[in-house]
């Protein structure tokens, strides 16, 4: 099955990739070419809408935790939403659901990037 990926720039930083299809063996490689395009600007914050993929392989996991990890060692971070139930559960299988952060939704999402923000402001103005 064929993978498209959509690319929406939410604000200065942070970009929303939103993968339509299955993500395995035959089109990682593209979500990976998609991803280090994104990661080519100076991008922060990457979150994976996954509420199009409906199946998803151990290289399609790789792939999403290899990203997680060069972007934590640029100071980034990697947020992914919408996981299908059988998606869901091959992350839980690879014991990654506690590891990346997994939101039902953009508000949940949107949330949890609030209270990171706020803490890093409360933090500087302590300084």
């Amino acid at each position: 099955m064929e993978l498209k990926v959509g690319i929406e720039y939410v604000k200065r930083g942070m970009v929303i990739l939103s993968p339509v299809g299955s993500i395995d063996t035959m089109t990682c490689e593209l979500l990976d070419k998609e991803i280090k395009n994104v990661l080519k600007r100076s991008v922060t914050t990457l979150v994976l809408d996954m509420a199009s993929v409906d199946f998803v392989t151990s290289r399609g996991v790789s792939t999403i935790a290899k990203t997680r990890a060069a972007l934590v060692k640029k100071g980034g971070d990697l947020a992914i939403m919408n996981l299908q139930p059988q998606v869901q559960k091959a992350f839980e299988i690879m014991c990654l659901v506690p590891a990346l952060n997994v939101f039902s939704g953009r508000d949940e999402l949107d949330e949890y990037l609030g209270k990171v923000q706020r803490k890093i402001v409360e933090n500087n103005v302590e300084s």
